[in-house]
Parts: structure tokens; C-alpha cells; sequence
């Protein structure tokens, strides 16, 4: 039987060094005198440093500078976030998805349109069961009773809690149906198993805790920490409570729920071009776009519908705190029914088969839109933008997370913010730059 360790290594085995591989999804252009060979590159799992990101730069540079090489419409560039050989935990999931959802619009103007239209890379907010009104609770009434991924290893952590690896490493039934328990309504304290004792941070012990008095306010004796998604939560209840009173309801909204929302956004990178709409399609557009992303894909599936209009930054930000597990989000950003569906922010490493599975890899999320490029730096900055995204919304105070979901709301509406402006907003000041002069050259359409 392997150990913690090992495991974490086997996890990580398979992303030890770079290679490059024949991947056959990939199609040579048309009427070409030079016989071309369809190749993937990969890169090592690397702790995000700049050396990390250098590198990427440095390969891409070498590559080109010693062969051939063309990027068409069936060529991509996947970026893959995570925690080294560990799941994130589903409070750290959440704001990720969070982000992504209220982002992707404004995220989609740094890549080619047809991008969007690809099966490989469907729009989040477009075509997933969430964009088309499937909420967490329509998974929830088919869940298994005893089903560990969505009961046990993908619910949040708590303050004092083991880590999700812990949890895989300790799927006994006894621990199992101790941590439901612990989870039923009125229980606010963290699972510690039953025979551990856990020394906290006053030197009281787990028994100590749990001999408090009964009486003792179980918000008070919890630490901010727990409380922020509920804060998320709450101010999002605000928002359409404001909402309802702007358009004519006489039930007032709560002001200090809606304070965070509120906060003046200043900018730190100065501007040296316009504004960038949100772009829109019409049927037109999109039957054209399609035959681009289509591009040398001889049995790409036809799209999911998509949603027939835009369910709004706040709907999709209150379901997706809705879900109480890792494997519930996964399922409610999925496209369809079809395993090979590929959003183009794919949590597929949280479904419910990998996380049951302790060898399961890579543990990820999927950054999927981009275009394969030759450009070193500019896949450079890519990857340090989707890990500077998931390193914010993991991390950012709960007032500055509302602010920048409020701000692409604004956007998704007709407002002024961009996505240079997001970038700035959430801390990637050099990649806002790099990214302004990237559209004004119009990378994003090569």
C-alpha cells in the first residue's frame, strides 16, 4: 500500500520534465507542400515562480527558432492551475468558479471569437448546465445517500479541519458516517475524528471543545475565516434585494448588505486606449465562427444549445456557493452529458469518479480558450494570468471579491470596464499592460 508521499509522487509523475507528443486532434493546413507532424508540448508541473514562467517563454523562442512550425484554428494553448498533487478545497473552488463565471465574457476578448464557438472550449457563462438554469439542487436529488464524494472528501473544510487529502486517506465508513454527523443542521464546530486528539492554538484540546457549554453562540466561537463565503452569500442576497427595490418593490434592501458592492474602483495602470465593448454575435457571426472552430476537427459533436439569454453575474455566483461539494460544482459547469464535453474552464478533475480515486491526475482546473500560439512571451503572460486569477480569488479580502463581481456585472450590461481594467483591478498590473498592447496589435485575432 503507498504512503501519503508516495502517492503525491505517482500523482505527480506523469509532469516531471517537458515532452512533446504526437496528438492526432490536431490537423496540418491544406495544400501544403511540407508534410507536417501534429504535436502537443507539454511542460513539467512547476511551483508558479518567475523562473517557472520564464522558462515557457524560453522554450517557445527555442522551438521556433529551430523549426517549422504553424498554429491554426485546431491548435490550443491549456494552462493547468492547482495545488501541486492536492485537490483545492471547495471554499478555495468556489470563488475560483466564482470569478471565472462573472469573468469569462471579458476574458474572451484576449482569444479568437471562434474560439468560443468550439466544442473544445464552450463559454462557462454560454453553454453550461448553469448558463441554461440547472442549479446545484437539480444534481443534489439524484446524489447517492452513501456517496463519499459529495458527502465526505469534496465538502469545505473547516477551520481545524484535516486537509481533502486527509480525507482520501481516511475513507473508513466509521470516520465517514462520524463527519456526516458532524455535518447535519445546528453543527458548527470542526470534524476531528473520534481517538485524535488536536492540541489548538489556546491549548485546549478537541475534547475541551467539545465539552463547551451548549449555550455558546456557535457564529461567536467560529473565526472570521469560516464566515467569509457566507458574507458572499449574504451580500449577494443584498444585491438582489436592492435590486428589487430600484425597480419598484417596497420591501427595502439592506444597505450594510450591499456596502461591499459598492466600492470605487481606481485605477492603477494608466489607460493608453479605449475602453473594449464586450463583442455580440449574430446568427450570422456564429454560423461562420463555427466553421473556423470546426477548423480540421473531422468529427467534432455539434454545440449545446446555448443559453437563450444571459442568466446574470449574481444567479450564477449565488448557485455556485450553493454547492456544497466539490463534485456538485464540477457538475452544475459541465456542458452535457457527454464525457468529452470540454468547457473553457474545465473542473472535470473535481467529478465524482477522480475524486474517489487517490491516484486520480492532474488535480486541476483547465484554462481551455487560448489560442496555440508561436509567441513566447505571450503564452508566458497567459499562464501568468490564469495563475495570478486563481491566486486572487482564492486569497482576496471578501469586500475587493464583490467589487470585481460587481465591476464585470457592470460590464456584462453595457458598462465601461474591460478586461485591462480587471486585470489591474485584481493585481496583474504588468500583464494589464502586456495585455493592452496585445490588443491594440490585435493578437487576440491571430
Amino acid at each position: 500500500m503507498l504512503n501519503v508521499e508516495d502517492i503525491r509522487e505517482h500523482r505527480l509523475a506523469l509532469y516531471d520534465g517537458w515532452e512533446v507528443k504526437i496528438d492526432s486532434s490536431i490537423k496540418p493546413p491544406g495544400q501544403s507542400e511540407y508534410h507536417w507532424c501534429p504535436v502537443e508540448i507539454t511542460s513539467p508541473a512547476e511551483v508558479a515562480s518567475d523562473e517557472s514562467f520564464l522558462a515557457i517563454t524560453y522554450v517557445v523562442n527555442l522551438l521556433t527558432s529551430k523549426y517549422r512550425m504553424n498554429v491554426n484554428p485546431s491548435c490550443g494553448l491549456h494552462v493547468h492551475v492547482g495545488q501541486g498533487a492536492d485537490f483545492l478545497e471547495l471554499g478555495a473552488l468556489r470563488r475560483v468558479a466564482g470569478l471565472l463565471w462573472v469573468a469569462d465574457p471579458l476574458l474572451g476578448c484576449l482569444h479568437p471569437p471562434s474560439k468560443r464557438f468550439c466544442y473544445y472550449s464552450q463559454s462557462l457563462r454560454e453553454r453550461t448546465r448553469l448558463a441554461r438554469g440547472i442549479t446545484a439542487a437539480d444534481f443534489e436529488t439524484h446524489m447517492i445517500p452513501d456517496e463519499t464524494c459529495g458527502r465526505y472528501i469534496g465538502r469545505e473544510v473547516r477551520h481545524g479541519e484535516e486537509s481533502v487529502h486527509w480525507r482520501e486517506m481516511n475513507i473508513d465508513k466509521k470516520t465517514v458516517i462520524d463527519f456526516q454527523v458532524n455535518r447535519l443542521s445546528g453543527h458548527f464546530k470542526p470534524f476531528v475524528r473520534k481517538g485524535d486528539e488536536k492540541i489548538d492554538e489556546d491549548g485546549t484540546t478537541s475534547q475541551d471543545t467539545e465539552a463547551r457549554s451548549e449555550g455558546e453562540s456557535s457564529e461567536e466561537s467560529l473565526p472570521a475565516v469560516i464566515l467569509a463565503d457566507d458574507d458572499i452569500s449574504q451580500a449577494i442576497e443584498g444585491y438582489y434585494a436592492r435590486h428589487t427595490t430600484e425597480t419598484g418593490d417596497n420591501n427595502a434592501a439592506d444597505s450594510s448588505a450591499t456596502h461591499s458592492l459598492d466600492t470605487v474602483y481606481r485605477r492603477c495602470v494608466d489607460r493608453n486606449t479605449a475602453r473594449i465593448p464586450l463583442p455580440s454575435y449574430t446568427a450570422e457571426d456564429e454560423a461562420r465562427l463555427r466553421v473556423v472552430a470546426a477548423y480540421g476537427c473531422d468529427t467534432m459533436p455539434p454545440l449545446e444549445p446555448k443559453a437563450q439569454t444571459d442568466p446574470g453575474v449574481f444567479f450564477g455566483i449565488g448557485e455556485i456557493f450553493a454547492c456544497r461539494s466539490s463534485c456538485v460544482l464540477c457538475w452544475v459547469l459541465r456542458c452535457s452529458d457527454r464525457w468529452s464535453d470540454r468547457p473553457n474552464y474545465n473542473f472535470a478533475a473535481y467529478d465524482c469518479l477522480r475524486l474517489t480515486e487517490p491516484k486520480s491526475n492532474p488535480r486541476t482546473i483547465e484554462f481551455r480558450e487560448a489560442a496555440g500560439t508561436t509567441s513566447g512571451k505571450w503564452a508566458e503572460t497567459w499562464a501568468r494570468i490564469c495563475v495570478g486569477l486563481v491566486d486572487w480569488a482564492e486569497h482576496a479580502p471578501v469586500d475587493e471579491y464583490l467589487a470585481v463581481l460587481s465591476r464585470c456585472d457592470e460590464a456584462a450590461k453595457g458598462g465601461k470596464h474591460d478586461v485591462v481594467d480587471l486585470l489591474d483591478q485584481i493585481g496583474l498590473f504588468a500583464e494589464a499592460i502586456i495585455v493592452e498592447k496585445w490588443l491594440q496589435s490585435d493578437g487576440a485575432r491571430h
